[in-house]
């Protein structure tokens, strides 16, 4: 027995309903057309999706899956009520997975929107904050170098020997101009 491929699984599924567009067989798996590129993607198509095929399309399982025998089964050997009632808890547990998994992922998604909605929220608030604070920093440096300059004038003339005062930048200044 050699190997299937999901492509080639996909292939002869495409072939049952008589059309090669992903669209067409998502349609008629009750799936997604990206459900069916991941399977393509990810090389793993659902058992489910075979199974849904041929009962709907009337084609063998063993030719879907592995690619041997007849695409349609023999008159003489319909599905019996023993293979529908074997398939059909394996069926409608993939659906409900699969189901279970989109809601799933589409909670996670909507979290993830909402987060980042408030950390840019958030972000833009800290910039604005942060911008503030940088004019009032440069507006003490200014103030700070001009009451410096206006010290050093008066001092001239013996403001040393008055007692007035000397104003030192306490904090370190990012301005490469500004360092003494």
């Amino acid at each position: 027995m050699k190997d299937e491929t999901a492509d080639m699984i996909l292939d002869r599924m495409h072939k049952a309903i008589g059309s090669t567009a992903d669209n067409a067989l998502a349609k008629v798996l009750g799936v997604s057309a990206q459900a069916v590129s991941e399977a393509r993607r990810k090389q793993k198509v659902p058992p489910a999706w075979a199974i849904t095929l041929a009962k709907q399309y009337q084609v063998s399982l063993d030719w879907l899956l592995l690619g041997t025998g007849p695409m349609k089964p023999d008159a003489q050997a319909p599905h019996t009520d023993e293979d529908t009632a074997f398939f059909a808890p394996i069926v409608a547990e993939s659906d409900l997975t699969l189901e279970a998994k989109v809601a799933e992922l589409e909670a996670k998604n909507t979290a993830l929107e909402t987060e980042n909605a408030a950390l840019k929220e958030s972000r833009a608030s800290k910039d604005e904050l942060l911008q503030e604070k940088e004019e009032t920093l440069a507006a003490y440096r200014q103030l700070l170098s001009q009451t410096q300059d206006a010290l050093a004038a008066s001092g001239k003339g013996g403001g040393q020997a008055t007692g007035a005062p000397v104003f030192v930048a306490s904090a370190p200044s990012t301005d490469q101009t500004n360092k003494s």
